[in-house]
């Protein structure tokens, strides 16, 4: 885990935006958005709801995704022990949406990705994966993505986030300045375009101000 970080000048001048984004999320009246933790900082039944909750909305929207044999079930757990935890809840305490924050090696090293992207120039960075919400339409994702990175630039050496998007989601996540460095179709996930997107903490602040 990555310990906090000496804030730099840019931290410093940035401070006060990184205030009215965190209350820019509490806005969010009715939803509750938990301290970020990492994955063996939760019990097993926690990892586990998580677990659960991602399946119920991958059998609506995005059946593709959910782990088809045994094996892939226990990798998927073994990333939920090691990554870093967004979650948001409604007034009753139930997940409404989560994300995971995985550091290198990340989880789209083992899917297939072209060899020529060389993934470990990003070692220093968080992957964005299993983005998900039951309750579509109402800017969740974004307020957790807000949330996360707030948390990443205040509290860890990260230098920034990259994830891999369907050509849909593109547009959520260029609003934080994630730019593609490729594009590509996965063997395992035919008739779609995926791309590769990244930005750093830096980046992504202005961004977001903009």
């Amino acid at each position: 885990i990555k310990k906090k970080k000496t804030k730099s000048i840019s931290d410093i001048l940035f401070s006060p935006f990184y205030s009215v984004m965190k209350m820019y999320v509490k806005m969010d009246l009715g939803i509750q958005y938990d301290k970020i933790v990492n994955g063996k900082n939760l019990t097993i039944e926690e990892r586990e709801t998580i677990y659960e909750f991602r399946n119920k909305c991958y059998q609506k929207k995005s059946p593709h995704l959910l782990a088809s044999s045994s094996a892939e079930v226990k990798k998927e757990k073994i990333y939920d022990e090691y990554a870093y935890h967004a979650i948001a809840r409604d007034t009753e305490g139930d997940i409404v949406a989560v994300s995971r924050f995985l550091p290198f090696p990340f989880e789209m090293c083992q899917i297939g990705l072209p060899s020529d992207l060389k993934l470990s120039q990003f070692n220093n960075y968080l992957e964005i994966s299993r983005l998900v919400t039951s309750m579509p339409g109402r800017g969740i994702g974004k307020r957790l993505l807000i949330h996360a990175g707030v948390w990443a630039i205040e509290n860890t050496i990260y230098d920034g986030f990259l994830a891999i998007a369907r050509e849909k989601n593109i547009k959520l996540f260029s609003y934080f300045g994630l730019s593609k460095l490729a594009s590509f179709q996965l063997e395992k996930r035919p008739g779609s375009d995926y791309s590769l997107i990244k930005a750093d903490f830096r980046l992504i602040t202005k961004s977001t101000m903009k």
